[in-house]
C-alpha cells in the first residue's frame, strides 16, 4: 500500500489546526512552539555581554585608594647641620593619603583576543546542545503521530467489521422470525457487536487522548476530525549519510578545548600597560620634609611577567588534554550506540516489508472465508460461532496489516530521525 505525502499547511490567522496535518508540518510546529529553542536567543545575550565585559580590559582602569595609620616610629635626625639654623623638621607619626590611579594597557599578551575566542565556542557548544533536545522533540512527535494513525485505521477496521456484524444481525433476525433460526445464534451476534463497538470507544479514547498530547507539543488546538496522513516512506532516501548534531557537537567542544589552550598559554607571555597615580598625602610621601598635606603624582611604564608558574600551566594543559581524551570515547561510544540503533530500525524495517507482503494475501483468503461462512450461516450450515470466529480471524488480520504497515513507516521514520534528517 502506498501512501502520499501531503504538505498542507495551517490556515493562516486562525488559532486552531486546519483539517489536515502532515508529519512534517508537525515537526514544524513542535519546533516553533519548542521552549527550549528559546534559550539560543538568550545565550546569545549572554555571550554579547561577557564579550562587552572582557573588552573593557582595552579600556583605561580607575582606581581609588585611601590609607589612614598610626606609625609607633619615625624617622628623625638628632644632628644638626653645620650652619643650619633650624633642625631636621619631625616627621608626624598620623600618616594619611588619598589616591587615584590611571592605568592603560598596552598589551596583554593576547589574553582579551583568547578569551574571546573561548565564549564564541562556548555559545556554539551551548547551541549544539539545544539542536540534540531539538532531535528528541521529532522523535517524540514521531511516536505520537504514527499512534494516532494506527489508532485511526484501527477505528475503520472496528467499524466495518461492526457494519458487517449489523447487517448479519439484521438478517438473522428475519431468519428468528421465520422460525428459521435460533434466538441464542442472534445473541451470539449481538454481543459481538456490543464487544466491537466498546472496542471502537476504546480505540477512539486513546486516539483523542494521543490527539490532545500532540496538539500541547505543537502549540495548538487541533479539532477531533482532524486528518493525519501517512507521509510516503517508499521514497525516503535510507541511505542519507549521518547528520547527527551530536557529531557536530563533539567537534565544538574540541575547539572549545584549544580555545582554552591558547588562554592558557598567554598566562606566560608579559603584559605591559601605562599608569598615572596623583593624589594627595599627609606627610607628602614623595618628601618627607614636607610635613604639610601636599599633592603629588607619578607617571611610568608597568611590566608584569610571571617567571614561575610551578607546573600549574603544564598541568591545566594536561587536563585539556584529558578533556580531550573524554571526547574521543564519548564520540566513539555515541557512534557505537547509533550504529547499534540503526542495525536494530533496519531489522525492523526488512521484518515489517516481509509482514506486510504476507498480509494482504491473509486479508484477501480471509474476506473470502467470511464470505463462505456468511452464505452458510445464512443456510443453516455452520453456526453464528462459527461465523464469528471467522469475522474475528478476519477483523484480526486486517489490524495485523495496519499493524504492520504503520510499523514500517514509523520505522523508516525513526530511521531517518536517527540519522539526523526527517
Amino acid at each position: 500500500m502506498k501512501y502520499l505525502l501531503l504538505l498542507m499547511l495551517l490556515s493562516a490567522g486562525h488559532t486552531q489546526a486546519s483539517d489536515t496535518l502532515t508529519l512534517t508540518r508537525c515537526h514544524q510546529l513542535a519546533e516553533e512552539n519548542f521552549p527550549l529553542l528559546q534559550q539560543n536567543n538568550l545565550l546569545a545575550q549572554i555571550a554579547d555581554i561577557n564579550t562587552k565585559n572582557l573588552e573593557t580590559s582595552y579600556l583605561p582602569q580607575f582606581n581609588l585608594n585611601g590609607q589612614a595609620t598610626y606609625q609607633s616610629d619615625v624617622v628623625s635626625f638628632p644632628l644638626q647641620l653645620p650652619g643650619a639654623e633650624n633642625q631636621f623638621p619631625e616627621l608626624p607619626h598620623e600618616q594619611a593619603r588619598v589616591t587615584l590611579e590611571i592605568s592603560q594597557t598596552l598589551y596583554d599578551g593576547g589574553a582579551v583576543k583568547a578569551n574571546r575566542e573561548v565564549m564564541q565556542n562556548q555559545l556554539l557548544v551551548d547551541r549544539q546542545q539545544v539542536e540534540i533536545k531539538r532531535l528528541q522533540l521529532k522523535k517524540q512527535v514521531n511516536a505520537l503521530y504514527f499512534s494516532i494513525l494506527l489508532l485511526r485505521e484501527n477505528k475503520a477496521i472496528l467499524t466495518t467489521s461492526l457494519e458487517l456484524l449489523d447487517t448479519k444481525y439484521n438478517t438473522i433476525r428475519a431468519a428468528l422470525q421465520g422460525g428459521v433460526m435460533l434466538e441464542s445464534e442472534a445473541n451470539k451476534i449481538q454481543m459481538q457487536i456490543l464487544k466491537v463497538r466498546q472496542q471502537i470507544h476504546e480505540v477512539e479514547a486513546n486516539r483523542q487522548a494521543a490527539l490532545q498530547s500532540l496538539g500541547i507539543i505543537l502549540g495548538i488546538d487541533p479539532p477531533e476530525e482532524v486528518q493525519l496522513h501517512a507521509p510516503d516512506m517508499e521514497a525516503a532516501n535510507l541511505t542519507a549519510a549521518i547528520a547527527r548534531p551530536e557529531l557536530t557537537l563533539f567537534d565544538y567542544q574540541h575547539n572549545l578545548l584549544q580555545a582554552n589552550e591558547a588562554v592558557i598559554q598567554t598566562k606566560s607571555i608579559p603584559k605591559f600597560s601605562v599608569f598615572f597615580q596623583g593624589g594627595a598625602g599627609y606627610p607628602n610621601p614623595l618628601n618627607f620634609f614636607d610635613d604639610s598635606l601636599s599633592p603629588y603624582y607619578i607617571a611610568g611604564v608597568r611590566f608584569n611577567w610571571n617567571l614561575l608558574h610551578w607546573n600549574n600551566i603544564s598541568r591545566e594543559q594536561q587536563i585539556l588534554r584529558l578533556r580531550s581524551a573524554i571526547i574521543r570515547t564519548e564520540r566513539e561510544n555515541f557512534n557505537q550506540n547509533l550504529n547499534a540503533s540503526l542495525a536494530s530500525l533496519e531489522g525492523e524495517i526488512l521484518k515489517m516489508e516481509t509482514l506486510a507482503r504476507d498480509d494482504e494475501q491473509i486479508v484477501t483468503l480471509q474476506e473470502k472465508n467470511i464470505q463462505i461462512a456468511s452464505s452458510q450461516l445464512d443456510h443453516g450450515i455452520i453456526t453464528s460461532s462459527d461465523f464469528l470466529e471467522e469475522v474475528n480471524s478476519g477483523q484480526q488480520a486486517k489490524l495485523n496489516m495496519n499493524l504492520h504497515q504503520t510499523r514500517l513507516m514509523k520505522a523508516k521514520a525513526d530511521y531517518l530521525t536517527e540519522k539526523g534528517f526527517y
